[in-house]
């Protein structure tokens, strides 16, 4: 069995031309555009006869698109945030799959790339007048997902102090040396806040950055994690810096480059080699999986009766 049109509508940077050629053999007729499908309407247009598509994280998928392209059956997210599609208003059979994990394992390292570089004096910014340390300093994980579990792990081994704030308590990781804490006490106590939330959860208000002091704010979450109003007063304040990549939103990074202790990077703090490799194993098995009948890593069901 075969997919009669496959369409990869945003570009997949870096796997291109392995996965292309995986995933046209189980398609009879395959399409890839290498740019971004922002717009609705040209989504649309892109997508209009197709049955299954491939889209990131970007793009945004709604009910309008699934009811004016009558052949769409399977919509794979080459991403892990799904928020971005919402199709949950029609009465159209859809099935929506994600990627739960593949990159998990790549920002701890970035993470801690940049901050060895600004502790040592090796950034463009100055964090401390001499080399420093980052044993003895003090992380505040927000969010102990997968991704913030392995920047707690990272801080451990650097023999830092590591306080954490989540939704539930991780007994588990407490008993590893981490310490449970509120929002307030953590943003207070931390020499270095890691924000680990889902994309554009707004998990910083004003109140919250007026307590922030003296501090290194590291982003790596997806869209827009606080208001930038609220983030450019702060970080125009005395000894307050800021670490984020190319997951935050656009807006973020247009505003936020201009800003001296803001170090903005293009690349997503998740990308590497492995993680490429990852990703691509994982779509090609969605795909494949809904052909069989049995999907897998499904975020959004639609009326959805046979495969």
């Amino acid at each position: 069995m075969k997919y009669k049109h496959l369409v990869v509508v945003d570009p997949i940077h870096g796997i291109e031309e392995s996965i292309h050629e995986r995933i046209s053999t189980i398609s009879e007729k395959l399409t890839a555009y290498d740019t971004y499908s922002l717009d609705e309407d040209e989504l649309i247009n892109r997508i209009s006869d197709a049955d299954a598509i491939l889209v990131h994280f970007k793009t945004k998928v709604t009910s309008r698109v699934v009811d004016e392209c009558q052949n769409l059956k399977y919509i794979g997210l080459v991403a892990t945030s799904h928020t971005s599609i919402n199709v949950k208003n029609t009465s159209r059979d859809v099935v929506v799959s994600n990627i739960p994990s593949y990159g998990d394992e790549a920002p701890s390292e970035w993470i801690f790339l940049q901050l060895l570089r600004m502790a040592r004096g090796y950034a463009d910014v100055v964090w401390h007048p001499e080399s420093r340390e980052l044993h003895g300093m003090t992380i505040g994980i927000i969010g102990l997902g997968i991704v913030g579990k392995f920047v707690a792990n990272a801080a451990l081994g650097f023999g830092m102090h590591v306080l954490y704030y989540s939704k539930t308590r991780k007994q588990e990781w407490e008993s590893k040396g981490l310490v449970y804490s509120n929002k307030e006490d953590l943003l207070q106590r931390s020499d270095v806040i890691s924000l680990h939330t889902p994309r554009d959860v707004k998990i910083l208000s004003a109140n919250d950055f007026d307590i922030m002091n003296g501090k290194v704010l590291v982003n790596t979450t997806l869209g827009e994690a606080f208001n930038k109003e609220d983030f450019l007063t702060w970080i125009k304040k005395e000894n307050n810096f800021a670490i984020m990549d190319g997951g935050v939103s656009e807006n973020y990074h247009k505003t936020f480059l201009k800003e001296p202790k803001a170090l903005m990077f293009k690349e997503i703090s998740g990308k590497t080699l492995e993680s490429q490799i990852r990703l691509q194993n994982q779509v090609v098995a969605n795909l494949q999986a809904f052909l069989t009948g049995k999907p897998i890593n499904i975020v959004s069901l639609v009326k959805m009766n046979e495969c």
